[in-house]
């Protein structure tokens, strides 16, 4: 059956993993539940049929009868030069049923119509569907309940128009996790509440919000109806409606949840929707170019009517024809144009390329077509209203004659009607760097195929990626199949790619981009390269790839995705600012005595799970296996003060207070543990803090983010408390290589003799700061924790000759189900204790494992868009012609921005000949640059006579080379040898094969005796200082 994938969802969640954090069961479900149509397979087509595929609708309908032409070739890749001629989507159709299993493909072969009248489809879609057609279809859709979206890519251009009816229901309008904050105060006289802050409260007029946990004003506690906000009065206050005079005083504490509402949306038909558009704006530097792209597409359409043929590539006749249409058709619509030269040239260069399509440009809107087709199955995330005109005009050439876009006859005719042949010349030849195999880079390479980088002679991709490929890679990092599981990502995807294109010439290596991979990945490697795009999932490799692209003066292509969010940015050397420029601050870690004492939110309790279960199964073993097996390792342990007693508390219970001998021993010890962790622990907490303590300043000790935990009474009915029992003693039984067992039944019976010790106070102190956590470990460091580990060392080494022959260190793996059961059971216990809510295996595993949530939809997206910027970087466009872009599909939301220019400090220069004052504004990009051989005298010299400065000091790294104030007999040596002999000298070592240049630190003075700031010196090894160092070496693209 089509979307079923053996789950009681209907789907496979394993399958489906990373972008059910971002869809949710419920519109998963509904997904697997809604069979789509689409009619028109060119390069939009096969994009949003690829993307929905792989994120699991129940089937897809593809009608195309048309013949696949050269043109295809360069957007549609799952069409090769042996299709042409073939219907496109009977051609293609095998292909894109190899995506998914459980998504059958089927080919229409009759007409649209036909399909649409049949009312079997949850959603219709269009792509380059004549406008009387789609007028015709959407009618037809509007009267059987169906969802319709069209979609034109002319050339640079395109648009995407969606109508899902009278009342479309949106259960979800933007995918966000219902917004929790912290009360600290109500106001009764006007109902303002105040929120901590540590976090802004987001709430708008409207927004329906419920209370908990309120001490004081509990008439505002769980009501029937969520409470209504009257307005936001700042980022952490807001007005409700309903308080009443009567309450009472609030006193303390509390939480304040949004409450999610649906929304019902009335959409007009694509008729009325040609005379009164509504434009989702992306750009904000083109606010108006949307109306004037409304009138030009709507004059290609008529153009291709009155001449039954497209405007012709690059033709001037065609274009001006074009503008008097599109004026016309302005004044039928009743547009308004301000800007007539404006609009002009923009249906002139809609005309120039209207008959071209590009990969990267049909990546784009197949990315935000797909995920518009998927609000319409599943109502989730709010819908486009209702036009969206794409608008990627800088990558058109200036000036070109009419004949560099003529067709060839060959794969790149589509591109070439667009960009013109001498461009998609100096495409073939191009020379990457691609870091990562990933989502996005499957993307990339898929794109680069199309257009055929580095797909001729001199051209080459070096895609590196350490990772295999497992089963939740499959959908969305579409280049792999289920054969491919195990397999490593970089050698599929450049295989695959291989099939798209056979002329790609690409190179694929499992080397991690780093520090310790310099030796391969070294300067003459980057050197030969044109341009790097990095792949990334996180932001220490792409910062250490910036620095290299700065370093080596290339360009950067830079993606990254979160669920439905999406961010490319383009670094262009000399004119914008490198990536590490900009950062996210660091994210915030959890106060270790929020932690241990005091958890208020799941990521506390799984945070916490997650350190018991590595303490447990992992650092305990290993910590054990070392006493075992590693001489002087009880010499090593005394060393290290804070945490000696606890580590051999923790190597006594494994080799000797607790060592099992069978399973029911195992059961025993997790029975022991559940009694320590959820009850005796929090018994000792109440005792220190009973739930009425005050603080020395008078107020509650159990209030604002401190919450009072409640012991927990272990239950075997309980289906909780036995998940934690069985999982945890299997886990113990595999440290131990003794058999396990799910047998609830069997374990019950060995819980029934477990004899468990009642609860006795202890005088311990508990830590509610950072400082005092601090204080209490050194303190754990004293005389009674010395005892205390010699009786420990005295059992241990009586209890040596009879140890256990291995023991096994558990690694956390959050894909591994055992794993997650142990540490979701522990998470939720201890939130049981402080009465937070619970979170299923699904969720615990995204929070634990730090998963980033993906979809195929945004991947696609973010390659197309960052791949666009490519054809700019080939023209060495303007800074102004680049845009950086930030998106959200579940909004939609885009902002196209001009990049950062890169910041530049003035060095002022000798005055010139005729007494001009000179200077040098210089940015992170430049370097001067000095050429080999020299002395490090004549590099002392070059300062004073380019620059008018004084070298006073000139270090390698940490190494002095050079200063004015060394021994004089050290420096009349040093200024004699060459450069590389002076580094080689006080580093003690040879400057390694692969390097071309040295950098180093000159610090130079002024003509006022200042210091001066200048840019980073390059020292270029000459060939023969080169071979002398032991030749060039390194990963050479050739």
């Amino acid at each position: 059956g089509g979307g079923a994938g053996g789950a009681g969802d209907g789907y496979d969640a394993e399958l489906y993993n990373r972008q059910l954090y971002v869809m949710g069961r419920d519109a998963q479900a509904r997904m697997a539940a809604s069979a789509v149509f689409i009619s028109g397979l060119r390069g939009v087509g096969v994009e949003i049929a690829k993307n929905l595929a792989l994120m699991g609708v129940k089937s897809i309908t593809i009608h195309d009868n048309d013949p696949t032409e050269w043109a295809d070739l360069s957007a549609q890749f799952y069409l090769n030069e042996a299709d042409i001629g073939k219907p496109r989507a009977a051609a293609c159709a095998a292909r894109l049923a190899e995506l998914n299993q459980y998504v059958p493909i089927t080919v229409h072969t009759e007409s649209a119509a036909k399909a649409v009248a049949s009312g079997d489809f949850a959603v219709a879609i269009f792509t380059d569907t004549p406008l009387d057609e789609q007028l015709e279809l959407n009618k037809a859709c509007r009267a059987n309940g169906t969802a319709f979206l069209s979609t034109t890519n002319r050339g640079a251009f395109g648009n995407i128009f969606a109508d899902f009816g009278d009342a479309f229901v949106v259960t979800d309008q933007t995918g966000e996790a219902p917004q929790v904050c912290m009360v600290e105060a109500i106001s009764k006289d006007d109902g303002t509440v105040t929120v901590r802050d540590e976090a802004r409260h987001g709430f708008d007029e409207g927004t329906l919000v419920t209370f908990t946990e309120i001490v004081g004003m509990e008439e505002l506690n769980d009501t029937a109806e969520p409470v209504k906000v009257v307005k936001s009065t700042g980022p952490y206050n807001f007005q409700i409606e309903g308080v009443e005079k009567t309450f009472n005083d609030y006193v303390s504490g509390g939480w304040v949840k949004e409450v999610k509402q649906p929304r019902t949306m009335k959409f007009k038909s694509l008729r009325d929707s040609l005379r009164e558009p509504v434009f989702a704006f992306s750009d904000f530097g083109k606010m108006d170019n949307s109306t004037y792209l409304h009138a030009a597409f709507m004059a290609v359409d008529r153009f291709a009517v009155n001449k039954k043929r497209m405007p012709r590539a690059g033709n001037s006749t065609d274009a001006e024809e074009l503008v008097g249409l599109a004026k016309a058709m302005a004044a039928e619509l009743g547009l308004e144009i301000g800007d007539a030269e404006k609009f002009a040239n923009l249906a002139r260069a809609v005309s120039r390329c209207a008959v071209g399509q590009l990969g990267p440009v049909a990546a784009a809107i197949g990315g935000i077509a797909a995920q518009e087709a998927l609000k319409a199955c599943s109502g989730k995330f709010t819908p486009l209203e209702q036009w969206m005109y794409l608008d990627f005009a800088e990558i058109l050439p200036d000036d070109a004659d009419e004949a560099d876009f003529a067709p060839a006859g060959n794969r790149y005719d589509g591109q070439v009607a667009v960009i013109g042949r001498k461009l998609q010349e100096a495409t073939l030849s191009q020379r990457y760097f691609l870091v990562g195999a990933g989502a996005i880079g499957c993307e990339m390479l898929k794109n680069w195929a199309m257009m055929g980088l580095a797909c001729g002679e001199g051209g080459r991709v070096v895609c590196t990626d350490m990772d295999n490929i497992e089963k939740s890679n499959l959908s969305r990092q579409f280049l792999f199949r289920p054969d491919d599981i195990g397999k490593a990502k970089s050698a599929c995807a450049v295989a695959a790619t291989k099939h798209m294109n056979p002329g790609f010439r690409g190179e694929a290596m499992e080397l991690r981009v780093g520090a310790d991979t310099e030796d391969t990945f070294n300067e003459l490697f980057w050197d030969e390269l044109t341009g790097v795009c990095t792949a990334l999932d996180n932001v220490e490799a792409r910062l250490y790839v910036d620095a290299h692209c700065v370093q080596s003066k290339k360009p950067l292509l830079e993606s990254g995705t979160l669920g439905t969010k999406g961010n490319t940015q383009v670094v262009v050397p000399h004119k914008t600012e490198n990536y590490g420029a900009s950062q996210d601050p660091p994210e915030k870690g959890i106060p270790i005595c929020t932690l241990k004492n005091f958890p208020n939110k799941i990521e506390h309790t799984l945070q916490w799970a997650r350190d018991w279960f590595e303490g447990v199964f992992h650092n305990a073993p290993g910590s054990a296996a070392d006493f075992l097996n590693k001489e002087g390792y009880l010499e090593a342990l005394e060393k290290q003060l804070n945490t000696r007693v606890i580590t051999l508390e923790s190597i006594h219970d494994l080799l000797c207070a607790s060592r099992p001998k069978d399973l029911a021993d195992c059961v025993k010890w997790a029975r022991l543990s559940f009694e320590k962790l959820f009850n005796h622990d929090i018994k000792q907490m109440l005792t220190t803090f009973p739930v009425d303590h005050v603080t020395s300043e008078g107020t509650p000790f159990w209030s604002g983010p401190k919450r009072a935990p409640t012991p927990a009474t272990f239950n075997p009915e309980d289906p909780l408390h036995m998940t934690f029992i069985v999982s945890v003693a299997n886990m113990r039984a595999n440290v131990f290589g003794l058999p396990t067992s799910d047998d609830v039944g069997w374990v019950k019976s060995v819980l029934a003799g477990v004899a468990v010790p009642e609860f006795v106070a202890k005088g311990t102190k508990i830590a509610t700061t950072e400082e005092e956590a601090k204080k209490l470990a050194e303190e754990a460091a004293g005389d009674e924790a010395d005892a205390r580990a010699e009786r420990y060392i005295k059992d241990l080494e009586a209890a040596r000759s009879d140890a256990p022959a291995t023991l096994a260190t558990i690694d956390f793996d959050k894909d591994i189900d055992t794993h997650m059961t142990v540490v979701t059971a522990v998470s939720n216990l201890r939130a049981r204790n402080y009465r937070i809510e619970e979170a299923d295996k699904h969720e615990s595993r995204r929070i634990a494992g730090k998963i980033i949530p993906a979809i195929a939809t945004t991947t696609a997206m973010v390659a197309g868009l960052v791949c666009i910027e490519f054809y700019k970087l080939l023209q060495d466009r303007p800074l102004e012609a680049f845009r950086n872009c930030y998106a959200n599909l579940a909004l939609p939301q885009f902002v196209f921005s001009e990049p950062m220019p890169c910041p530049t400090n003035e060095l002022k220069l000798p005055d010139g000949p005729d007494g001009e004052a000179r200077s040098w504004n210089w940015s992170l990009w430049d370097t001067i640059d000095i050429e080999g051989p020299k002395t490090l005298q004549e590099v002392i010299d070059h300062f004073e006579t380019a620059y008018g400065l004084e070298a006073n000091m000139v270090t390698y790294g940490p190494k002095m080379m050079y200063s004015a104030f060394m021994n004089p007999a050290k420096q009349a040596k040093r200024l004699a040898m060459s450069l590389p002999e002076v580094v080689q000298e006080v580093t003690h070592e040879p400057i390694a094969p692969g390097v071309t240049f040295v950098e180093v630190l000159v610090l130079c003075i002024d003509s006022d005796g200042e210091e001066a700031d200048i840019p980073a010196v390059r020292y270029r090894l000459s060939a023969e200082e080169r071979a002398a160092a032991g030749g060039a070496g390194g990963a050479a693209m050739d």
